[in-house]
């Protein structure tokens, strides 16, 4: 992709979001040395980081390594759990009805 073809923003972007499953993890379900240096250049440039799945927390702690996710925000099970951490701060579970 051509670097003229980024969009250019009035006000900067203040986080990013991440989904795992064909975004940051690759066909091994792993994340590669590009998307982690890329994730962490975000991060470095003082962006926060979320990583959005619709998996459990298990899970993304059995593929997401402790370094990693220790920076960066989640939003697990599409969105019934969001845990935000620094820079974002905050934590809610939203259990669904059973209605």
């Amino acid at each position: 992709m051509n670097i003229n073809s980024y969009p250019v923003f009035k006000v900067p972007p203040q986080a990013i979001v991440l989904d795992l499953d064909g975004t940051l993890f690759n066909s091994s379900l792993q994340i590669s040395d590009r998307n982690r240096r890329a994730v962490q250049a975000c991060q470095a440039r003082g962006l926060a980081v979320v990583i959005a799945t619709s998996r459990a927390e298990r899970s993304v702690n059995r593929w997401v390594d402790a370094q990693l996710l220790s920076r960066c925000s989640l939003v697990l099970l599409n969105g019934a759990i969001a845990r935000g951490y620094s820079p974002l701060s905050g934590h809610t579970d939203s259990p669904i009805s059973p209605d």
